[in-house]
């Protein structure tokens, strides 16, 4: 037997999605103070994990309601978030999809690209992130993110956590020209 001792108050969490949410908030308020481009990248990566973890924590809830239909997204059965959005969400929901010609849909898909092409799986060796491209980044969390996560939570009702309201309504951030 291996025994594991931790100091300090430790850290619970109930709700992966949340955590990954609050996580990527955080990153976005250091992106911005500190001007950093990891930071970015980080919360994007983060709010698009809240995504698809709040997705599986709905199919956890319908595959105990559902023995017969289950949904899963594990080692040996790879879902995409695309097909958790147009095939589980209506599940979950009786019915209703995601309005994909909304500013949050786009948002979205441009947030999940940048993640997928600059975070996840770079295709240059080095480089930076121009302050303007940046901006926009940080300016589309609030709607392919924190917006989107919150109807999510309306499509299966749910709740929508303060974090997540918070976080749709934070200020835009821009670039200020100094003499």
């Amino acid at each position: 037997n291996v025994t594991f001792e931790m100091e300090g108050p430790g850290q619970i969490y109930l709700s992966r999605y949340q955590t990954h949410f609050e996580t990527a908030v955080e990153s976005r308020d250091l992106a911005v103070k500190n001007h950093s481009s990891p930071k970015l990248f980080d919360c994007i990566s983060q709010g698009i994990t809240s995504i698809d973890s709040f997705l599986n924590d709905c199919a956890n809830i319908w595959n105990q309601n559902n023995p017969d239909d289950q949904l899963i997204d594990d080692a040996n059965n790879k879902v995409s978030i695309d097909t958790k959005f147009n095939e589980w969400i209506p599940k979950f929901s009786k019915g209703n999809t995601i309005d994909k010609s909304v500013k949050q849909w786009s948002a979205f898909k441009t947030l999940k690209s940048f993640r997928d092409n600059e975070s996840i799986h770079p295709k240059k060796s080095g480089g930076g992130l121009e302050l303007n491209k940046m901006v926009n980044y940080l300016n589309s969390f609030r709607f392919g993110v924190a917006l989107l996560l919150g109807n999510l939570h309306l499509h299966v009702g749910r709740p929508v956590p303060s974090i997540i309201i918070n976080a749709h309504y934070m200020s835009d951030v821009f670039i200020s020209k100094k003499d």
